[in-house]
């Protein structure tokens, strides 16, 4: 904070803010404490709640703030703390490992982000048709699963390091078993819903690894060297394999009933079939 202050004064007297403002320890200690430090540094923002000044964090947004903004406000926090350590001489001392988890935290984030925004769009896309062919039963079941997925998704933006338990929390709301009769509305936008959004997440994740490696976090985005194939990326954790393969799981176990109720089997089946690419 201190070193955004100096950037907003114009730099003061120093040509190099962070330079200016970067503890004096930065220069002494070794690599591995260094990179330590900056992920759990990194992490006390990507974990901080809303919640004021009762916040454990320094860095928690305030409680007024809604969800999506809270996580633009973080991507572009981390953005500067990576840069302050870049400008600070700092970063250059940072491991290859830890570089990996910085960008891991800024990867959250978007894909947190995005599945609240899909997670908007797809109710505000529904809510649109319902009203224009004046269907109340819709919007009433539509009123339905947006409290069941707001309430599952209830804490997003707040610990994004648990995004995956986001996910799971919404795939519990999908029905275990369907002989395709009994396949409701309802459970058809609990499916629809969360197979787009771990899509569009995940997707959107990829494309900011893709973008900012090189240019932010100074690694390959993707790289068949010895270092970096032993450093998973957080997108390959155990915790979201299991949301993929739950997913697909899914699909298979719902994705005729679907396609069998169809009022759009042409659109439904396309969707299916890109779930199953993207997912896979």
């Amino acid at each position: 904070r201190h070193y955004l202050s100096k950037l907003k004064e114009g730099g003061g007297s120093s040509n190099n803010p962070a330079r200016a403002v970067i503890p004096p320890s930065i220069g002494t200690c070794t690599s591995q404490v260094l990179s330590a430090a900056v992920v759990l540094a990194s992490k006390d923002f990507v974990c901080a709640t809303a919640g004021g000044a009762s916040s454990s964090s320094s860095f928690s947004p305030k409680p007024a703030t809604s969800p999506v903004t809270v996580l633009r406000d973080k991507l572009q926090m981390h953005k500067n703390f990576v840069n302050f350590l870049t400008h600070g001489g700092a970063y250059r001392r940072v491991s290859t490992s830890g570089r990996i988890r910085l960008r891991d935290h800024g990867e959250m984030i978007t894909a947190a982000r995005a599945l609240l925004i899909e997670s908007q769009s797809y109710f505000s896309n529904a809510e649109s048709v319902a009203t224009a062919i004046q269907d109340d039963t819709r919007r009433s079941e539509l009123a339905e699963v947006r409290q069941m997925v707001t309430s599952a998704l209830e804490g997003t933006s707040d610990d994004v390091s648990a995004l995956s338990h986001s996910w799971a929390r919404l795939q519990q709301l999908l029905p275990e078993n369907n002989n395709g009769d009994d396949f409701s509305q309802l459970e058809k936008d609990l499916f629809l819903l969360t197979s787009s959004s771990i899509c569009h997440g995940i997707g959107q994740a990829l494309r900011y690894r893709q973008n900012e490696s090189g240019i932010l976090y100074d690694i390959p985005s993707y790289d068949s060297s010895s270092v970096i194939s032993h450093i998973s990326p957080w997108t390959s954790s155990p915790e979201m394999l299991e949301v993929l393969f739950t997913q697909l799981q899914a699909i298979q176990r719902v994705g005729e009933p679907i396609l069998s109720s169809s009022l759009d089997f042409d659109t439904d089946t396309m969707n299916m079939r890109q779930y199953v690419e993207d997912i896979s």
